[in-house]
């Protein structure tokens, strides 16, 4: 599917997803760059490319993390693919 790009507050790309995703995951307000993060009550999965901020303005659960190029989705914007994959 094809979601467009949201800027979150100078630190973060964000996406609205078509549903909410099912997790009862605990949530934080901590992150790094590159770190993926969903908000329930988006929904939105967003990624962290700046540090700029102590925490996160909203609890978000964990998702993940780019291992590279996180900085780079500052100037970014349009839309991006977003697939499903199962769980392994």
């Amino acid at each position: 599917m094809e979601l467009k790009l949201i800027e979150r507050n100078s630190f973060a790309k964000g996406m609205t997803l078509p549903q909410a995703l099912d997790t009862d995951e605990p949530t934080t307000r901590e992150y790094e760059i590159g770190d993926f993060g969903y908000w329930a009550a988006g929904p939105d999965l967003a990624i962290f490319y700046d540090d700029i901020y102590d925490q996160t303005i909203v609890p978000v659960i964990p998702m993940g993390k780019a291992e590279e190029g996180a900085e780079n989705m500052r100037n970014t914007s349009g839309t991006v693919r977003l697939e499903r994959m199962p769980n392994n």
